[in-house]
């Protein structure tokens, strides 16, 4: 193992993060019983929540990213642009916020 203990430990780290393995050692030292168990990737979730004329393009008005804030219309069409196959939308009521339909 060419790797010092501070490498090993952030290798670990990122691994159980991003549930991929970067271990590159002969693994020994286990027993018995200490197979590796296949660990899935973490996928991040992001809150976007633009209006549906911004979306259209009719309007600028801002879209909300959670955990932020305001966003400008420009920047969620470009988000939703480029990652529209892994979004999910919510029809909201505009009135309270109310979720009323699901759908991607």
């Amino acid at each position: 193992e060419h790797r010092n203990l501070s490498q090993l430990r952030a290798d670990n780290f990122s691994s159980a993060l991003l549930g991929s393995s970067t271990s590159t050692g002969s693994g020994g030292g286990g027993g018995a019983g200490t197979e590796a168990r296949p660990t899935l990737p973490i996928r991040p979730q992001v809150l976007v929540t633009v209006p549906v004329f911004a979306l259209l393009g009719l309007t600028e008005e801002p879209a909300m990213l959670d955990g932020h804030g305001p966003i400008p219309a420009s920047m969620a069409r470009r988000l939703v642009a480029d990652g529209a196959d892994s979004f999910h939308r919510v029809l909201v009521d505009p009135r309270d916020g109310a979720p009323l339909e699901i759908g991607r």
